[in-house]
């Protein structure tokens, strides 16, 4: 489950594969095609090519919240279950 601070508009069958971590607070969500999540200040997620870590590809994470910042202010708060 994913709860939002926004809406986010996000394709049917997305399938994550893992968090990358790109230094000691920041990450980036991979899928399973290795494609990188891109969180759009209007909340629409997009794929960016395996390795791509602008602005809208990083996260901090503060606990189980995934935060992207650039306009947006998303949280994204991962919990699995």
């Amino acid at each position: 489950m994913v709860v939002t601070s926004k809406p986010l508009n996000v394709p049917d069958w997305t399938n994550i594969s893992h968090e990358e971590m790109i230094d000691a607070t920041h990450s980036a969500i991979i899928y399973d095609t290795g494609e990188v999540m891109s969180v759009q200040p209007n909340g629409d997620v997009e794929r960016r090519p395996a390795g791509t870590y602008g602005a809208y590809e990083v996260a901090e994470r503060n606990g189980i919240m995934r935060i992207y910042t650039p306009m947006a202010n998303i949280w994204i708060f991962a919990v699995t279950g």
